[in-house]
């Protein structure tokens, strides 16, 4: 960052973050060594997409904390298309709760809060989160290498463990974001583990892109064609034809509700695959084996564990 101001301020307007040359994904806090080279990523680039939307999950926790400071957090990356935030509250969240957390996130927005990168002891992060209560961050911290540097995000008076990148400050986001959904996911998608509520959202580049957006949701929903979750998955017998084919493709919640599936098996099945799915963008970030992430069948109805088959992200 100190270069870019030094040489063409303007730049940080025109790049998001930068490359190492290990592939390695560094924002404008990171320090580098005097003869580091890296290779900068543009702010049209579909690779910035997932560093502003990962900022954009930590306005979303920061406002749900400043709302209900009841919520624990747990764990918030970005996803294809938006990004999502897993929250531990007995109350369920509505949708009338989405429009105040909203609007909390555009005035976090507004206030164009810096975004620093902080490195912790592991004795002082621990500390910190069960001053807070904040019994899966804790955990989380006891998965991270012993060797590895544990950073720490802050905006305002929010701070989150986190490995980044991030933007340099909230104003940068801007508002070309919305809520969209909320469903079920157990802890590290363990079913003995305390489910959560996940909360997605969307945000894009512009209010151009956001638009096209949720009209492409919208035209596939009135076409009935809203995936199950977001695992590649599909029912071996039962189904339309047309879900059928040689390899994984998405089946909609309506064609597997006609294949006989309850609503309590689908919710289930929602859930646990919608964590299984994020295993690829969480993996690296949390250090988790692929292998042992996937779907919990074990209260799924014994008739219908055999008519799915799930493709893990590898």
């Amino acid at each position: 960052k100190e270069v870019f101001v030094e040489h063409d301020k303007s730049l940080l307007k025109e790049f998001i973050a930068a490359r190492t040359a290990d592939e390695e994904r560094v924002d404008f806090h990171t320090e580098l060594a005097d003869d580091a080279q890296v290779e900068l990523i543009a702010w049209d680039s579909d690779e910035a997409a997932w560093i502003y939307r990962h900022s954009m999950s930590h306005v979303m926790a920061q406002a749900v904390r400043r709302l209900f400071p009841e919520v624990k957090l747990a764990i918030g990356p970005a996803i294809d298309d938006g990004f999502y935030y897993d929250f531990a509250r007995e109350v369920p969240f509505t949708p009338e709760d989405f429009e105040v957390i909203e609007a909390r996130m555009r005035d976090i927005v507004d206030r164009d809060e810096p975004i620093t990168r902080e490195v912790w002891s592991r004795d002082d992060a621990v500390a910190l989160y069960k001053k807070m209560g904040e019994a899966y961050k804790a955990e989380l911290i006891e998965s991270i290498p012993s060797d590895e540097e544990l950073s720490m995000y802050r905006q305002g008076d929010f701070v989150d463990l986190c490995r980044g990148p991030h933007l340099p400050s909230t104003g940068r986001l801007g508002k070309a974001f919305k809520l969209t959904k909320l469903a079920g996911a157990y802890w590290r998608g363990d079913s003995r583990n305390a489910m959560l509520q996940r909360v997605y959202g969307t945000a894009w580049a512009t209010d151009k892109e956001l638009k096209a957006y949720l009209l492409r949701i919208e035209e596939a929903e009135k076409r009935g064609l809203e995936p199950l979750g977001v695992i590649r998955s599909f029912a071996q017998a039962g189904v339309d034809p047309a879900f059928m084919g040689s390899g994984p493709i998405p089946a909609s919640r309506k064609a597997l509700e006609k294949a006989g599936w309850s609503a309590s098996d689908l919710d289930l099945i929602e859930a646990n695959e919608a964590f299984a799915a994020q295993a690829c963008a969480v993996n690296k970030e949390l250090g988790w084996d692929l292998d042992k992430v996937n779907v919990d069948w074990e209260n799924v109805s014994v008739s219908h564990r055999s008519k799915v088959k799930i493709v893990r992200c590898l």
